[in-house]
């Protein structure tokens, strides 16, 4: 998902690269169902969270995950 260039203006790496960033979770949702087996953007967050990612706001105030 994330080497998928095309999508950059939705979803991407941070600068460190340790951190993916949603940068439009409107359009994230809709393109969800092609990478995911959910479509449902809360599932979605579930899972990231039971594999340990943390969610914070990045400078613009985007929101950004990160694995710990």
């Amino acid at each position: 998902l994330l080497k998928d260039k095309s999508i950059n203006d939705t979803i991407s790496w941070n600068n460190k690269g340790d951190a993916f960033i949603i940068k439009n979770s409107e359009k994230f949702r809709k393109i969800l169902p092609n990478w995911f087996r959910t479509n449902n953007y809360s599932s979605f967050l579930r899972q990231l969270n039971m594999h340990g990612s943390h969610k914070t706001k990045n400078k613009e105030g985007l929101e950004k995950y990160k694995l710990e």
